[in-house]
């Protein structure tokens, strides 16, 4: 048992992912239309490309009672592509990914892609919890499904993460939560237009 360390790109803001083990987390690569126009917003914005050669998000998994932020929460801003999306929390200081959830407090899981995630000085995530278990949604890849990905979910995945959110629910692992108060998120969301939105997508969706 470990705690992660959570630094955004300027450093203005940092915290920890408490209590690292095996069980309490999932780490995969995300190739999906939506994660990859969230990417692209972040880097329009001012922040750095963070999408792997395929288009992919490198994300860690964990219970939201296991984010604490340490230093820079009042910089830690909400977006959604759409009305009735995920939320997309950012920095606003230097527009690092900062958390994917669910639309509710109720959220069983923040997915933060690595990104933010400092493994510390001669050490890499890959050492610290393993590599990515799963590559999925490999037919949004901009070049065609990635060899190692699945095109969309292998169900040994699904499985996997029924568990794991289940037991989040159950255990009441969603609160504490850094990213609400109470019932309600922190901040408003800013929700992108159509038209703002069609822009970070190819022009096929």
């Amino acid at each position: 048992m470990d705690d992660l360390s959570l630094r955004c790109r300027c450093g203005r803001v940092r915290g920890v992912i408490t209590d690292v083990r095996a069980d309490q987390l999932q780490r995969i690569v995300c190739y999906c239309d939506d994660c990859q126009a969230f990417a692209r917003w972040i880097e329009a914005s001012g922040g750095a490309r963070y999408l792997d050669a395929h288009g992919g998000t490198d994300v860690v998994q964990v219970y939201p009672s296991q984010v604490k932020f340490t230093d820079g929460l009042e910089r830690v801003k909400l977006m959604k592509l759409r009305e009735k999306g995920l939320y997309r929390w950012f920095t606003e200081c230097c527009k690092t990914p900062a958390g994917n959830m669910l639309g509710n407090h109720r959220s069983p899981f923040v997915g933060l892609p690595t990104a933010i995630v400092d493994a510390g000085e001669g050490r890499t995530l890959d050492a610290l919890i393993g590599p990515p278990s799963a590559f999925i949604q490999g037919k949004f890849a901009p070049n065609g499904c990635p060899p190692h990905a699945h095109p969309s979910a292998p169900l040994s995945l699904l499985a996997r993460s029924a568990r794991f959110l289940l037991r989040g629910l159950v255990t009441g692992r969603y609160r504490p939560s850094a990213y609400f108060d109470g019932d309600s998120p922190r901040v408003l969301a800013q929700v992108l237009s159509p038209s703002e939105r069609a822009a970070l997508y190819p022009p096929t969706r």
